[in-house]
């Protein structure tokens, strides 16, 4: 039972440097789930910029600290208004 009190406090010891590239997002973390909100209500492009450049500093110190990102298990949703949604072209 300690040691698994114990492992949970070495992974959040060891993952701590990852709130410094993640404190200019809105996101939640739990164990070794995190979520990400970026709320882009006035410029979108700008956002998403933002996020992606995130998510690239994040995917460098994780490869730099022998962890694995799981694109499998990695989502991105887009959440807002029927006529704002249609005016943004995504992958393209």
């Amino acid at each position: 039972m300690h040691f698994l009190i114990l492992g949970h406090l070495l992974f959040v010891m060891y993952s701590i440097p990852l709130s410094t590239l993640i404190y200019s997002l809105d996101h939640y973390i739990y164990a070794d789930d995190t979520q990400l909100f970026v709320f882009c209500q006035l410029n979108f492009d700008s956002g998403i910029a933002h996020l992606q450049n995130t998510l690239q500093q994040i995917l460098s110190w994780m490869t730099a600290n022998h962890l694995t990102l799981h694109s499998s298990k990695t989502k991105f949703l887009l959440i807002g208004r029927k006529n704002q949604l249609a005016k943004i072209q995504l992958f393209t």
